[in-house]
């Protein structure tokens, strides 16, 4: 909330909702990030050793905001992308949600379940 005041924070917990259901958190769990943290970090914690399968997360999130707020993170991607600059990027207005076709919004990932 410090990072962006004028969000609300229904939109700051939607985003992060997004982001934890796709990593395959509880949704409570978004609530646990910072906007320093850099996505390729959330995946390397969960995927530490490279060339391992994945579930797809950065892809499915790369849909999901590009589908929710239209923000295509490839074309800005770098290794140190954080969520507060993904977060930052929406418009001021949020896209609504497009029930029934977000698009891997709610797969879940694998991170959380591994043991």
């Amino acid at each position: 909330m410090r990072a962006f005041p004028e969000a609300t924070a229904a939109e700051l917990r939607t985003f992060l909702h997004v982001l934890a259901t796709i990593f395959g958190f509880r949704p409570a769990q978004g609530l646990s990030f910072s906007p320093t943290d850099a996505l390729l970090n959330i995946y390397r914690a969960c995927y530490p050793v490279e060339g391992w399968p994945d579930s797809l997360e950065l892809e499915t999130f790369d849909r999901a905001v590009e589908v929710r707020y239209g923000i295509d993170l490839t074309a800005v991607w770098s290794k140190t992308l954080t969520l507060g600059e993904v977060f930052g990027m929406r418009p001021n207005k949020p896209l609504q949600s497009t029930a029934g076709g977000r698009r891997g919004v709610d797969s879940p990932g694998t991170c959380a379940r591994r043991g």
